[in-house]
């Protein structure tokens, strides 16, 4: 064999070898993205975020994969790493506009998250709501809304917000609680007879429910009772299985 076939075999192989090499590291990433995809979708969020991490150091292309950051902002937010996560979506706000509603939705998130002011909450809600009124996020936006106003004390948007929901069939299960929360927030406005009404009406629909049972509580406890309204409470004390407060 001649120098110059030498050389031409000696280039084949090391070329072989390095495909060989790329191949066996492609494998392993895709064995370490696949465990780290799988630890994801249990929640194990610290371990995926770990691993993420790290195939992000092997591969200078990923750092910029939508994807992967996305995932890993995630797993931020879920570890209550908030400013780390809020400068990825950040990121991922500017420079793509790719799943924008579901990046837009997590920084919605992180503004409730880090207690926002009201009007920062709310605007960032509301924008939500008014660009993707029909994707089904929307309806957690409203649900998270209504939530942070009634714990900051905006009775009169979460009234609103709330009287929403009530029209949302994916919250169903959730009416005696909008319902609730909508009579509290009267009750604390100041328009104490129409919440009183409010929860009257409560105890009538939903007897069964844990919120009735809360209502009935309190009337027995700070109300001379009518025959009306005695009947009424004894039958959410039935309906809920409390048969010795009878």
């Amino acid at each position: 064999m001649n120098m110059k076939h030498l050389v031409k075999y000696s280039h084949s192989f090391s070329l072989l070898f390095w495909l060989f090499a790329c191949s066996a590291q492609q494998l392993l990433a895709n064995d370490v993205l696949h465990q780290a995809d799988s630890l994801y979708s249990i929640h194990s969020y610290s371990e995926a975020l770990r691993q993420y991490r790290q195939l992000q150091e092997k591969d200078h292309y990923l750092k910029h994969n939508f994807e992967l950051n996305f995932k890993i902002a995630v797993c931020f937010l879920r570890n209550d790493e908030l400013d780390s996560a809020l400068q990825i979506f950040r990121q991922l706000q500017r420079n793509n506009r790719v799943l924008s509603e579901y990046v837009d939705y997590f920084l919605f998130l992180i503004a409730v998250k880090q207690e926002k002011s009201a009007a920062q909450v709310q605007k960032i809600g509301n924008d939500f709501i008014d660009r993707h009124a029909n994707h089904f996020l929307a309806d957690s936006i409203l649900f998270h809304l209504a939530d942070f106003e009634f714990r900051h004390r905006q009775y009169t948007p979460a009234v609103k917000h709330y009287s929403m929901l009530l029209k949302k069939k994916s919250y169903a299960n959730y009416l005696p609680f909008f319902q609730t929360r909508i009579a509290q927030s009267k009750l604390y406005s100041g328009e104490a007879e129409d919440a009183r009404e409010r929860l009257y009406q409560i105890m009538q629909l939903y007897p069964d429910s844990p919120e009735a049972l809360d209502i009935a509580l309190s009337f027995d406890n700070s109300e001379k009772l009518t025959e009306k309204l005695f009947f009424t409470i004894a039958d959410v004390y039935l309906q809920n299985h409390q048969y010795t407060t009878l």
